[in-house]
């Protein structure tokens, strides 16, 4: 595969039928927003008398909307792509692209 310029040069075998011979498609590159999501960790202080009244203050509106966010760290292994959300946050004209380049590079991929 070239990628040169935004196009991306595949070449693709087909079948022994056309004598080896490789089909060349062409297909210009997306701007593709992928949607991605990972956790941190942080901590807030509070002050409580029991460790359970301090969870609670934790989880109040006080505590989520007045104290600001923490400093925080990634949590190591949470990093996902949402493979299933890729077509939500797309243009019409960029999910209309990708999925006749994909159903191209499928048709072309049969059996090989």
């Amino acid at each position: 595969m070239n990628n040169e310029g935004g196009v991306v040069s595949s070449a693709i075998p087909l079948s022994l039928l056309t004598g080896g011979f490789y089909l060349r498609i062409i297909m210009k590159n997306l701007k593709i927003k992928v949607p991605v999501s990972w956790m941190v960790r942080g901590f807030i202080e509070v002050e409580a008398k029991t460790l359970g009244e301090a969870a609670e203050i934790a989880r109040s509106d006080i505590a989520k909307n007045g104290m600001g966010l923490p400093e925080s760290e990634f949590v190591k292994g949470s990093y996902e792509v949402d493979d299933e959300a890729m077509d939500v946050f797309q243009s019409d004209e960029v999910n209309e692209e990708a999925f006749k380049n994909e159903s191209i590079w499928l048709d072309a991929n049969k059996g090989a």
